[in-house]
């Protein structure tokens, strides 16, 4: 790890090790002075064994498994992002006693723009150009909205192959029928139309912000950048993402409440005291009767379990290990469009794991010695490939595709950001540097189609 970090530093000609000693400082800040609990840890640092020695995380990675090279790796040298977890009811009091420390015009929260969006866009238009609100109305509703995504007027008109979307003919021939609505309502998608602030970023600043950036007031008077997230990166200043969740404002209430019913001693400190008690090197994971609570749907509030889904997952899984709790947490966001769905085959082949055995062999026709390849790497997670992690660790499989950290880094990015384009272009990469180093076709397509492909969706 330090090796990558030397080699980094040297390649972007920055020293990277400010970056954690500043994020450190952070977390220092908000146990402190911000009054606050801070999360177990978040993202790819989670694999950082160094972070861990300096209880920049709490999770140490070599225990579960977890590899450096998705946060950091000389074959991509970048500046990696650590976002840092601390209590919703606490965020003000933070970002307040970050300006204490390093200087009121050295800190600003990060804009947002908000823009009119196809729908707003049809019905600003109609409202402009006198058009009575119900039929405008009428007009927006005929706008689709795919998996909580509202479709564009161009896609409306033309549709979006990419995306599998066809012209809405019905929309199309309602907007024509009224002079310049179209023209006008095109004109409009998209203009800001509003401030606001951005839900975690903070920009930090050596110097006084006018050397980097301008600000201005969001509504509720709090200072933000005047330039977006995009352009404030390019003109410089550190971008900290400071997320909170609610699940830690419940964690201090029932420690509270612990204390006071003297089932817990207060250490000195709150942080002396959450380390006593509810680091993660401290918890029990081994308590049948915890796991069967989850399993039961009796946990009141349970950490991404808490809809319906996650609840309904978490029945139909039965997690009984915090290995298999994170699958589950990972394994119901998974969807695809034909066939089983990857928890169903996740709870098949955990209630039966020859179900696993008899795909490779019967469906795949892999061989015995692939199948010790691939075993590593799925047998802990019953054969489904639950996250884009497990997709890097085979493609850089020297019996697989053999992948630089680079070139697995691509295809993890052609499935997070759903770039169809990229992800042929990784596809014919993964198959070519496969059978450069003789790995048969059956193992390829059983790797794309079984694992990438879920993940794909």
């Amino acid at each position: 790890e330090l090796s990558e970090m030397w080699k980094v530093t040297e390649k972007i000609k920055n020293s990277i090790s400010s970056y954690y000693i500043s994020t450190l400082e952070l977390i220092e800040i908000m146990w402190n002075e911000g009054d606050s609990l801070v999360g177990v840890a978040r993202g790819s640092v989670t694999g950082m064994y160094t972070m861990y020695l300096i209880g920049l995380i709490q999770m140490n990675p070599i225990q579960w498994g977890l590899p450096h090279w998705r946060h950091i790796s000389h074959e991509r040298p970048e500046l990696a992002d650590i976002d840092l977890d601390s209590q919703r009811n606490r965020r003000k009091q933070i970002i307040e006693a970050v300006k204490k420390r390093k200087g009121e015009r050295k800190v600003l929260n990060s804009c947002t723009f908000k823009t009119e969006g196809s729908k707003l866009a049809v019905i600003t238009a109609a409202r402009g150009l006198g058009v009575d609100n119900d039929v405008s109305q009428k007009i927006a509703n005929l706008i689709p909205i795919t998996r909580g995504f509202t479709w564009t007027i161009h896609d409306c008109l033309y549709g979006n192959e990419e995306e599998e979307r066809k012209p809405v003919v019905e929309f199309v021939n309602e907007i024509k029928q009224i002079p310049n609505l179209l023209e006008t309502a095109l004109n409009i998608e998209g203009l800001i139309c509003g401030r606001s602030i951005h839900a975690s970023a903070v920009y930090l600043f050596n110097d006084d912000f006018t050397e980097h950036n301008a600000r201005m007031k969001a509504p509720n008077g709090t200072y933000i950048t005047q330039f977006n997230m995009r352009d404030s990166d390019i003109c410089g200043g550190l971008k900290q993402d400071l997320l909170t969740i609610s699940s830690l404002d419940i964690i201090r209430h029932c420690m509270e409440l612990l204390i006071e019913a003297e089932h817990m001693q207060w250490q000195g400190t709150l942080r002396d005291t959450y380390n006593k008690y509810l680091h993660p090197d401290v918890l029990d994971y081994e308590t049948k009767e915890m796991w069967d609570w989850i399993a039961e749907n009796r946990v009141m509030d349970l950490f991404q379990f808490d809809t319906s889904t996650g609840l309904q997952a978490a029945k139909r899984i039965q997690p009984h290990s915090l290995v298999e709790l994170a699958t589950a947490n990972s394994i119901m966001r998974l969807m695809v469009k034909e066939g089983e769905q990857p928890i169903d085959t996740y709870i098949r082949y955990k209630n039966d794991i020859s179900e696993w055995y008899k795909c490779m062999r019967d469906e795949y026709h892999l061989t015995e010695e692939e199948i010790k390849v691939v075993e590593p790497y799925l047998l802990p997670v019953y054969g489904v490939g639950d996250t884009q992690e497990i997709v890097m660790e085979l493609s850089m499989d020297e019996h697989i595709a053999n992948f630089s950290v680079a070139e697995s880094n691509k295809l993890r990015k052609s499935i997070a950001k759903k770039n169809k384009e990229l992800q042929q272009k990784m596809k014919q990469t993964f198959f070519m540097k496969g059978n450069e180093i003789g790995t048969s076709d059956n193992l390829l397509n059983y790797i794309w189609n079984e694992v990438v492909g879920k993940q794909l969706g």
